[in-house]
This record gives C-alpha cells, structure tokens and sequence, in this order.
C-alpha cells in the first residue's frame, strides 16, 4: 500500500459541533478545544462532541491559552480568564497577549498608547509608554519581549485588515518591560506582520521580521541582540515587486516556513540560515495561510513533532478554496505533501493540534459553524517520501 494510503487510514472525522456564526478561533484544550464564534460566543467542545458554553459577548477575533487560562477580551474591553474570575485591564482587542514562562503575561493597552506586565491573576505589575502597532502581538524572544511599534501609513498594502504597518520593532525586559533595544527600518519600507518570529539561531533574542516597501515588495530579515542595537544578521531576498507580500508563519531551529503571496496560492517558502544569509527554497504545492484583510496569521501551522523524532517538519496548510489541508512533509529532499484532509465547508479559523497519546488532532474551524476534528498517527514523522524539488 502508498505511504499516502497507509497515513490517511489515520485521518479520522468526528462530528461537528455547531456553533454562533462561522468559527473565527480555536484553542486546544484539556480533551478538546475551546472555540470562538463570529456571534462572540466562546464554547468548550470535547472530543466526544459534547459543547460546553463558557462566555457571550467576546470582543476581537482570537482566544489566547496561558496555563490553565483561557484569555479573552470581553464586552467592555478587558482582558478576562473565562475558566476563573480573574478580570484584568483594558486592552487592545485585536492584539493577543504573550504568556511568559514565570506566568506572566504581557499585553498592549487599549489605547495602544503602552504594555503592560500583568500577573497570572490578570493584575498590572509594571506598565512601559510604547507607541505600539495597535493590532500587534507581543511575542517572547529570549530574555526579552518584542512589540512592533511606531504605526505608520507610509505603505498602504492593506492586507492586514487595515492600512497600519510597524515602522519598529522594540524589546522589552520580561521582568520589568524596561526598554532593552530596538529597531527601525528605513522608509519607506515597513514591519508588514503583526508580529515578529522567535528565531534563537540567529543569536541572542534573535528574531524574523518581515519586511515590506513599495519598491521590493516583502522579504524575511533576522535580526539579533548587539549590545544595546538589534541589528540585522542575515536576509532572505525580497519578491522584488512592490504590493507583493509573504506571510512568515513558523520557525524551528534554523529553518522558518513563509507562504509567498499567499493571496495567489504561494508557493511555500523554506528558509535556512547559513552564515550571513537566509537561503531560500520554493515549492508550488498550491496552499495558501491567509485570506486577504484578515488578522488571522495562523492558517498555515508547523504541527509538533512526537518526542524524539527527529526526522523534519510537518505543516498544515489550506488549499486556496479553503476547503481541503494540506498535509506537507518537509525533509532533507524537499517539501511534499502528504495527506489531502477534506472539509464540509470553508475554513474560517486558524489550524491547531495537540498530542492525544500517539495520535495528533488537528482541529479547524468552518464556516458554517463546525469543528472539524482529524487524527494524525505519529509514523507521519517517521516517514520519507523524498520531497518535491524546489521551484524557480
């Protein structure tokens, strides 16, 4: 029997779980995952298809999981845990908050205007003025934190949801959010992300930007800790044209994973870094990981490896109709798919797994308000099939 056929008699569907308007976010959780309908209602669905409510109202488009809670922005504005009755700030509804490993976490003001250190029980512990990209999400990079900040509209590309790019980006102390340093591209190019990537094999706080002018387009830049300076330590090339975008969507050890204008069906990008540069390869697999004006970055996911294997990369990655995924092996030979996971209708959520013993669910959200649940067997990492070439 093919490899392709042996893997998908591990693929499985369990029903669906209806819900308040096409699914916007899912979140794995303990024997399931939490859900967040375009209507604002969050609800628990177990792997046995039983939903469980647990709030109405909800502001922005995404849920976010530290330890055992699940944030939210509620109806006015703050940030609340929906499985204790912790109620913190307000904040940026479309920015979402970064856990730190101490439990803490750090979240953009409402007005932009600053971050803030909160505790696990959602309460301000230190507070730094950063003029922050309002939709941005603070990531944890090292020792530090990174925002995109200084909003600007000197490139208005727009596919983000709006037409407000980062002109910086800045690190921040987790302990107290202490400016450590910071980065500012040249105009008229811009930060066209919402948020940077962690990339520790850059160097210390190492970090993957994207960045976009009028004249090049997109392209990936790693920058890295320099004393006090972030400076850029290696770059991919750009697109080469301008209003032509790529999003970065995944990095493991000195590789990342980006999706080149994924508005026309990519190709997938893999990038590596060797020495002073990040070297390139394309595959056409026809995936895409976003959908034009959305602030959902994550269609596209690196799925986590069983412990121990060692043998490459898997991603899931929509087809551009959005309703099949692409299960892509990515090994020494290439990039290739592997399994072809049918929806009942549109994906309208982002793509997460979790481990369940030796068996790894994928969920998506539809837009007709489902889950969608598949079982993925671990010899998926095991296996090789060689990889497809790279492309021009």
């Amino acid at each position: 029997m093919a490899l392709t056929a042996l893997l998908a008699t591990a693929a499985a569907w369990l029903p669906a779980a209806h819900a308040g308007g096409p699914l916007l976010w899912v979140t794995p959780d303990q024997g399931g995952a939490a859900t967040l309908a375009s209507d604002g209602s969050v609800a628990q669905v177990s792997d046995a298809g039983a939903v469980t409510p647990l709030a109405t109202g909800v502001r922005g488009d995404s849920l976010r999981r530290c330890g055992a809670a699940l944030l939210a922005v509620d109806q006015n504005g703050n940030l609340r845990s929906l499985t204790a009755s912790a109620v913190g700030p307000a904040v940026s509804p479309h920015s979402r908050p970064a856990c730190l490993a101490d439990g803490n976490l750090v979240a953009v003001s409402s007005d932009a205007r600053s971050v803030m250190l909160l505790s696990p029980d959602l309460q301000v512990i230190a507070r730094q003025a950063v003029d922050a990209l309002p939709d941005g999400d603070p990531v944890p990079v090292g020792d530090a934190v990174a925002l995109l900040s200084q909003p600007t509209q000197r490139y208005r590309h727009g596919v983000l949801g709006d037409e407000i790019e980062a002109g910086a980006v800045t690190l921040l102390s987790q302990r107290d959010l202490t400016v450590v340093a910071s980065y500012q591209v040249s105009a008229p190019a811009v930060i066209e992300q919402r948020r940077v990537a962690a990339f520790p094999a850059a160097g210390k706080d190492g970090l993957l930007i994207t960045r976009s002018s009028p004249q090049e387009g997109a392209g990936v830049v790693a920058l890295a800790l320099s004393g006090t300076s972030l400076a850029v330590v290696a770059a991919g090339p750009p697109i080469g044209t301008g209003d032509r975008w790529l999003n970065l969507f995944a990095t493991v050890g000195r590789r990342a994973y980006a999706v080149r204008t994924p508005h026309l069906g990519g190709p997938l990008e893999r990038y590596v870094l060797a020495g002073g540069s990040l070297q390139v390869s394309r595959y056409a697999l026809h995936v895409t990981n976003h959908v034009l004006g959305s602030r959902n970055l994550d269609l596209g996911v690196l799925l986590p490896p069983p412990p121990g294997s060692g043998a490459g990369d898997v991603l899931a990655l929509p087809t551009p109709d959005l309703r099949r995924v692409q299960v892509v092996a990515c090994r020494a030979g290439g990039c290739a798919p592997e399994l072809a996971l049918s929806l009942d209708a549109p994906l309208s959520s982002n793509l997460a797994a979790r481990w369940q013993g030796d068996r790894l669910v994928l969920y998506a959200g539809e837009k007709d308000g489902s889950l969608q649940r598949f079982t993925l067997d671990a010899s998926l990492w095991k296996a090789s099939s060689g990889g497809s070439p790279p492309v021009p």
